[in-house]
């Protein structure tokens, strides 16, 4: 298939006014509106398009007979006309609006110098817009260092006035101190002591204190140290974190469990399912329920289904007393699943209670999801949930026997559930598969409608037999005929009642 041809333009009609300074064209564009129109201006040419939905192309061009003001001129579109408002370059009257007998080569040239002009000028206007933008930030962070140079200062002069008052304080302190010292020594020893130990006092605050301090000599005792702490053992325990997904990491292949092998599926046994509840098992791999779900799935696409059972009945069992909002999808998964992976194991009851287990706690449940998601995808993910749990169940039923049951669930999914698509008009491949499965599903309803029907057949027959057989049975035994009544009896021996 070529490309799309260009739809021709449709040059749209117009009408036009002037004073001194402007110039006022109003053109009549049906189905005109600001989001499909489009403005050109340029000292001697204007141009306006309108795009329509059905591929129409109006065009409106003037190849003006006097000089605009493109960077002041302005378009105003409303529905269905479009207004331009063009400013004079110089005041004066022009007399008509586009430029009269011109050739189409001259007519050209002009305007492509004049869209060459606006063109140089839209690229100096965006140089200039991008230089002020340059200089406005450049000059908001010059104001911005230098507020901060002046915190700084400001809180520089502030830790030097407390440093000084602090200064003065201590100095005021130690004044006050050696002069209660040497009153005390005044008051005890007398005058000549005081002096002494004033005279000491000043040559060991001075600059020769060092030298004149001796080498040797008793030091002053130290300070006796605390007793050794006493030491203890302290368990920490973590509260168990549900999550919808296994909390990985990015990036390291360590980070992730390891594909499992089919030989080592028993590994997750019901015995140390059974102890998951009591929280003995320290692996997160064992004790995490997003984990453990995760692993069932690998199980069960590695078709190892009494693994999966096992990895999806420990989830289960965390949540045999109460189940959080926050877990319900995670519950209803596991049941989902594990009701697949006993219909695999021919496991047909129990896969179809726990189908109808998950079927009414998405009914009556409500559940918080982790990812925030709008009420359209919550309202799809439900109806594709009760649409898998009712044709697992539906077929469960349908193995065991309980063809009503199984028709029942399979007509209720196709009719209520299963996405109503048309591939005429939607031939995307999701809906071409949609479409496949629902003929997949209704193929299947009919076979067991037959069946069904075969099967009350069947059971309409041994009816009749069954009431030939105690008809003639009765009249037997009200003839009295015991040869008639031994057929009888070996007649419903071999009916097996």
């Amino acid at each position: 298939v070529g490309p799309a041809a260009m739809p021709i333009p449709i040059f749209a009609p117009y009408t036009w006014q002037e004073t001194e300074t402007t110039v006022t064209v109003t053109s009549r564009i049906h189905g005109a509106t600001p989001g499909n129109t489009d403005f050109f201006a340029s000292p001697h040419y204007v141009k306006a398009n309108s795009s329509q939905a059905g591929g129409a192309l109006y065009l409106l061009e003037l190849d003006l007979y006097g000089q605009v003001d493109a960077a002041r001129s302005s378009a105003a579109v409303q529905t269905g006309e479009v207004k331009l408002r063009l400013h004079k370059a110089e005041p004066g009257l022009w007399g008509q609006l586009t430029l009269q007998f011109v050739d189409k080569a001259e007519r050209m040239r002009r305007r492509k110098r004049s869209i060459e002009a606006a063109e140089r000028q839209a690229a100096a206007d965006a140089d200039a817009k991008k230089k002020q933008t340059w200089d406005h930030s450049r000059h908001t962070l010059n104001q911005q260092m230098e507020l901060e140079r002046a915190y700084r200062g400001v809180l520089d002069g502030r830790a030097a006035e407390e440093k000084a008052k602090e200064e003065a304080d201590l100095e005021a302190w130690r004044s006050a101190t050696e002069a209660a010292r040497l009153e005390e020594l005044r008051d005890r020893y007398g005058a000549g002591a005081a002096s002494a130990a004033s005279a000491a006092a000043a040559s060991a605050s001075g600059p020769g204190a060092a030298a004149a301090r001796p080498a040797s000599g008793p030091r002053p005792s130290a300070k006796p140290l605390p007793p050794v702490r006493a030491r203890t053992r302290v368990e920490l325990a973590f509260t168990p974190k549900m999550t919808a997904a296994p909390l990985r990491t990015k990036g390291r292949d360590a980070d992730y469990d390891p594909e499992p092998v089919p030989l080592e599926a028993p590994g997750l046994g019901p015995s140390r399912a059974r102890a998951l509840k009591s929280g003995d098992l320290y692996d997160i791999s064992q004790r995490d329920p997003a984990w453990l779900k995760d692993r069932g799935d690998r199980f069960f696409a590695l078709r190892d289904f009494g693994a999966a059972d096992n990895a999806y009945s420990a989830v289960l069992n965390q949540f045999a007393d109460k189940i959080p909002a926050q877990a319900v999808d995670t519950y209803l998964a596991c049941l989902s699943n594990r009701a697949a992976c006993r219909l695999e194991a021919d496991e047909l009851l129990a896969a179809a209670a726990d189908a109808t287990h998950a079927l009414t706690l998405a009914e009556n449940g409500k559940s918080i999801s982790n990812v925030p998601m709008s009420d359209e995808d919550l309202a799809v993910r439900a109806r594709r949930r009760k649409l898998r749990l009712l044709l697992r169940r539906g077929t469960a039923l349908c193995h065991a026997g309980l063809l009503d049951q199984a028709v029942q669930d399979y007509e209720l999914a196709l009719e209520d559930y299963m996405p109503q698509v048309s591939v005429a008009a939607d031939s995307a491949p999701s809906a071409i598969g949609a479409q496949a499965d629902k003929a997949a599903v209704r193929a299947d309803l009919e076979a067991m409608r037959a069946r069904l029907a075969a099967v009350l057949r069947i059971k309409e027959d041994a009816d009749a037999t069954a009431a030939e057989a105690l008809a003639a049975e009765a009249e037997a035994a009200r003839r009295g005929d015991a040869e008639a009544r031994d057929a009888a009896a070996l007649y419903w021996h071999r009916l097996g009642t």
